[in-house]
């Protein structure tokens, strides 16, 4: 009669049964049913978990001892199992039989096809190289590249200890499927405790978080509901801190810090409220700007508030307050003031670093005009200064000084003087309204028939002249 065999094979699921030889396979989740090749000669059969990874909870087996089979629930993957499988006691009469107990592996592999190692582990991997695959594998990711273990995985507390340390040649690449983290401190989404740091050896040389740029959607920065602070940069051998992305970039952080050697600016994000961008105040000179490019038009800088289909967000444009002074407003074209707008003076100034308001208050000033227009507009006006009076060219040529300065009539010397002029027709007419009063009062008819007010210095009027 054959000798009693203790040889399993494993089935995952509703597949077929596999061999052991060289440990099997499975998915998480599944029914996993193991059973004897043969029962020849077999009085009794036992099989036991005497080996796991780390963190895997040993399962419960369902084992049915008249068909030799045993079942579980495959857990959660990762995870690695070591089974014994015994025939008979293990022994003959008496004596034990190493050929009646047998071991085998049954893994679920992680997201990036490799096996764990379980405690207790010889050939049950592979019957030839046994567990050497299982680190050899990561050693060999990536051409050039190299891993090194220095230290527990699960538990370094040496600060200065490299527990993973990976070297490339420039093409080397770590791949972390769907549902990774990199996490520090305890639980098993979010740090909540320690620091996690990703840094350059050199504290010179780029570290770029992103996605496949013809791939790219969002890159997602987060931070867990008790540590709302995201920190990039170290302040010590950083110059530029970038966070970038070719489609867009999503925040999710109440504060986020950006900084070299200290705090440059913060963006405080508060959910359902305000989200504001804050420099710090020992930054000056701060400049949001587009990087400059080559040759051809600039592209584009849009600052825009909220679009509803209702009403859409107002924009404020805000100079900052003092207890002495409060700021200006600048509206700039090619590094020129365009709009100054000036609280504490108490107006706004067009085209000058600096409004003359004639001690008024919510007033308007127009700097002269450096060039008069010599053309017509079309679909509106002209709005300008020429040495100091207000003047408006029309589209039809017609210039009409409302706001005279000058010029001053030859013969009373008063600038009550309204002015028109066409250069297309040839035509230019400039009337000194006291002289025109003066006028008609000589003509007999009263100044109080067309005067609503009439105070002039007789030694001015027209009249006297």
């Amino acid at each position: 009669m054959p000798a009693p065999d203790p040889t399993c094979t494993v089935k995952d699921g509703a597949g077929a049964p596999q061999a052991t030889t060289n440990g099997v396979n499975v998915t998480a989740a599944n029914t996993i049913t193991i059973a004897l090749v043969s029962t020849t000669g077999v009085n009794t059969w036992s099989i036991s978990v005497v080996g796991t990874d780390e963190l895997v909870a040993t399962p419960a087996l369902t084992i049915d001892s008249l068909n030799k089979t045993a079942t579980f629930t495959a857990p959660a993957a990762p995870w690695s199992l070591l089974f014994e499988s015994k025939v008979n006691g293990g022994e003959l009469q008496g004596v034990v039989q190493s050929s009646y107990t047998t071991r085998f592996k049954v893994c679920c592999l992680t997201g990036g096809g490799l096996r764990l190692l379980a405690t207790g582990e010889k050939l049950e991997n592979h019957a030839t190289f046994g567990w050497a695959s299982v680190v050899n594998g990561p050693a060999r990711v990536g051409a050039g590249t190299a891993v090194t273990w220095a230290n527990d995985l699960a538990g370094s507390t040496n600060t200065s200890q490299k527990v993973v340390q990976l070297t490339g040649d420039g093409s080397s690449r770590v791949t972390l499927l769907s549902g990774t983290h990199l996490a520090c401190g305890p639980g098993s989404t979010y740090p909540t405790a320690g620091t996690f740091r990703w840094s350059h050896a050199s504290g010179t040389n780029n570290i770029l978080i992103g996605r496949n740029v013809a791939n790219s959607t969002n890159i997602n920065i987060l931070t867990s509901t008790a540590d709302t602070t995201l920190v990039v940069g170290d302040g010590t051998n950083w110059t530029n801190v970038q966070l970038l992305c070719s489609t867009t970039a999503t925040i999710q952080a109440t504060t986020i810090i950006v900084q070299d050697s200290a705090e440059a600016f913060r963006i405080s994000v508060n959910s359902g409220g305000a989200t504001t961008l804050r420099f710090k105040s020992s930054v000056t000179g701060s400049v949001i700007t587009q990087e400059s490019g080559g040759g051809g038009t600039g592209a584009a800088l849009t600052v825009q508030a909220q679009g509803m289909s209702t009403t859409g967000g107002d924009l404020y444009l805000s100079s900052g307050t003092g207890g002495t002074a409060n700021g200006k407003v600048h509206i700039q074209g090619g590094g020129q003031d365009w709009i100054l707008a000036e609280y504490n003076q108490g107006g706004v100034a067009f085209f000058t670093t600096a409004g003359s308001y004639g001690s008024g208050n919510k007033v308007i000033f127009i700097n002269n005009a450096s060039t008069n227009p010599s053309t017509n507009p079309t679909g509106g006006g002209i709005l300008y200064s020429d040495a100091g009076a207000g003047k408006w060219r029309g589209s039809g040529g017609t210039t009409t000084t409302f706001g005279p300065a000058e010029p001053h009539c030859p013969r009373c010397n008063r600038d009550y003087a309204f002015e028109w002029q066409n250069d297309t027709n040839g035509e230019h007419l400039a009337v000194c309204m006291p002289c025109l009063l003066g006028a008609i009062e000589k003509l007999g008819i009263p100044p109080a028939a067309y005067a609503i007010t009439h105070r002039l210095n007789p030694v001015h009027h027209a009249s006297h002249v």
